[in-house]
């Protein structure tokens, strides 16, 4: 997972995308939206892999700093995503 959201970084970063995203603000909305929601679907894979080990009495805490305001701003903006393509 953290595979495609570096993909998806180096795709809006591509001279021929550049190109094109200057004429499509949607375009470039949807790439962040991808990235976003592939780095909130790691959080939640890891998530799992750590409750496995929480099973198997294996579990190492690992405490890891985060901007609350950014979070809560990323997932707003893939839940709008989500409301404005139904």
């Amino acid at each position: 997972m953290e595979h495609v959201s570096k993909f998806l970084s180096a795709l809006g970063e591509t001279p021929e995308l550049k190109k094109v995203k200057k004429q499509s603000s949607e375009m470039t909305r949807s790439l962040s939206v991808m990235r976003q929601s592939s780095k909130l679907l790691l959080f939640f894979v890891q998530d799992l892999l750590d409750f496995a080990q929480i099973k198997q009495k294996k579990f190492k805490k690992h405490l890891e700093e985060f901007d609350a305001q950014v979070a809560i701003d990323e997932l707003c903006q893939v839940l709008a995503f989500q409301s404005n393509s139904m």
